[in-house]
C-alpha cells in the first residue's frame, strides 16, 4: 500500500502465451473493440499490451482510429502486438466520433461475444479468462460485467475501487454503474442497432440499456477486471471535462423509457451533485398504516374502505411521512417486478441510519 493507504501495483506487461489458459471448443471467440483517438502513445500501447498478455487467448483486438494524422500509431500498435495477428488496426478516413468509431471496430469484430475497452485503460490479465469462466456455467448470458477501479497516469497506482451491485436496472436508471470492464453479446449489440452518435458521451450507458432489454441473463462478476485511468480528459477525473455527457444521459433513459411504453421522465435533481431521478406516472393509490413493537400494524383513523394500491408502513413513529414522499414510494413501487420499497433514511449527521431499524423490519 502507498502512504496514503492506496493499492500501489506494478503491471507485469512481460506475460507471454505460456500464461494463457486451455481452451474448450465450445469457448467463444471475443471481440475488444476500441475506438481510437488521439490517444498518449505509452498509454495506447498499455492498453494494447493488457490484452495481449490475457490468459485466455481466444480473443481479437479491433481497433479503429479516427485520429486525424494517425501520429504513427499503426507503428506502435505493431510494436506493442509484434506479429500477433489477433489485434487488427483500421485508420478511418475521418474521426466519426466516439460512437462513430466504436461502430467502425464492431464491424471488424468477428466474435460471438464483443467487449469494450477505451484506449487508455487496462485490463487484468484474467479478464477475458473470468469471463468465460462464468459462460461455461451460464451458457444463456447475454451481458456481462465486472467491478473496476481507478489508475493514475502512470498506471501503476490503482484505488477507488466500484464494488458494484448485481444487476439491477433500477439502479442503472440512476447511474451507470455498469461502465467498464463489459461484455455484451454479439447478436444483442447487432439488435440494438449498436452505438448511437446522438448519445455521444452517454454512448456505453445507452448500449447497456437496450442490451438490458434484450438479454435474458445479466451476470456481474465480482472482481476488479478492470483500471479506468485518470487522464486529464477523462471523466473519471470528472464529469464537467464532457459536460456535453449530461444531457446524453438523461436522453439515454428517456429514449429507453419510451422503448419500453413507460410514462416516465428522468431528471437531474441538481446540478451539483448530477443526481438524476425518475418521475413515474402510475394511477396509483396509497395508504399509510403505522408499525408499532408488540402491536403490529395499527390502521389509522383515516383508513379508506377501498383497498389502495399500496400500503406504505411507518415503523415506530407517530409522525407521518410528507405527502410527496409517500407518493413517489408508490410510483415505485407498483412499477414491474418491484414487490418493496425501501428509502434511505438519515440522520441529523447525514448518515445512513442504524442498524435497529433494519432489524425492525425484518
Amino acid at each position: 500500500s502507498g502512504r496514503d493507504g492506496k493499492t500501489v501495483r506494478k503491471r507485469d506487461m512481460g506475460a507471454g502465451p505460456d500464461r494463457q489458459c486451455g481452451v474448450e471448443e465450445q469457448d467463444p471467440l471475443i471481440s475488444i473493440i476500441v475506438p481510437v483517438y488521439r490517444p498518449e502513445p505509452v498509454h495506447f500501447m498499455e492498453m494494447i499490451r493488457s490484452v495481449t498478455e490475457q490468459t485466455y487467448g481466444k480473443w481479437q483486438l479491433c481497433l479503429a482510429d479516427g485520429s486525424e494524422d494517425g501520429g504513427g500509431l499503426e507503428s506502435l500498435v505493431r510494436e506493442a502486438a509484434g506479429k500477433d495477428r489477433r489485434v487488427i488496426y483500421r485508420k478511418l478516413e475521418r474521426n466519426l466520433g466516439i460512437s462513430g468509431n466504436t461502430n467502425q471496430a464492431l464491424e471488424m469484430a468477428e466474435g460471438e461475444w464483443i467487449a469494450m475497452v477505451d484506449h487508455d485503460d487496462l485490463l487484468e490479465p484474467e479478464a477475458l479468462e473470468e469471463a468465460v469462466r462464468l459462460l461455461r456455467t451460464e451458457p444463456k448470458a447475454g451481458f456481462i460485467y465486472t467491478n473496476s477501479d481507478l489508475t493514475d497516469e502512470d498506471g501503476i497506482k490503482c484505488y477507488n475501487p466500484l464494488f458494484k451491485p448485481d444487476w439491477s436496472l433500477e439502479t442503472l436508471y440512476s447511474a451507470n454503474y455498469i461502465t467498464h470492464f463489459s461484455m455484451i453479446r454479439k447478436d444483442i449489440m447487432e439488435a440494438a442497432g449498436g452505438f448511437d452518435s446522438r448519445m455521444d458521451g452517454a454512448q456505453d450507458w445507452d448500449i447497456f440499456l437496450k442490451a438490458a432489454e434484450r438479454a435474458d441473463v445479466v451476470c456481474h462478476i465480482p472482481k476488479v477486471l478492470y483500471h479506468w485511468r485518470v487522464a486529464r480528459t477523462s471523466t473519471a477525473k470528472s464529469v464537467e471535462t464532457k459536460p456535453y455527457a449530461l444531457d446524453a444521459q438523461l436522453r439515454a433513459i428517456n429514449a429507453h423509457f419510451k422503448r419500453m411504453g413507460y410514462n416516465a421522465q428522468a431528471f437531474f435533481q441538481d446540478r451539483e451533485r448530477y443526481l438524476i431521478r425518475v418521475k413515474w406516472s402510475h394511477n396509483v393509490s396509497w395508504q399509510t398504516l403505522r408499525f408499532e413493537e408488540g402491536r403490529g400494524a395499527v390502521r389509522t383513523a383515516e383508513m379508506r374502505k377501498e383497498l389502495p394500491s399500496v400500503y406504505i408502513i411507518a415503523f415506530g413513529t407517530s409522525d407521518p411521512a410528507a405527502p410527496e414522499t409517500c407518493e413517489e414510494l408508490a410510483q415505485w413501487a407498483v412499477c414491474g417486478g418491484i414487490g418493496l420499497v425501501f428509502p434511505k433514511l438519515l440522520n441529523q449527521d447525514g448518515r445512513i441510519c442504524p442498524v435497529q431499524i433494519q432489524r425492525r423490519i425484518i
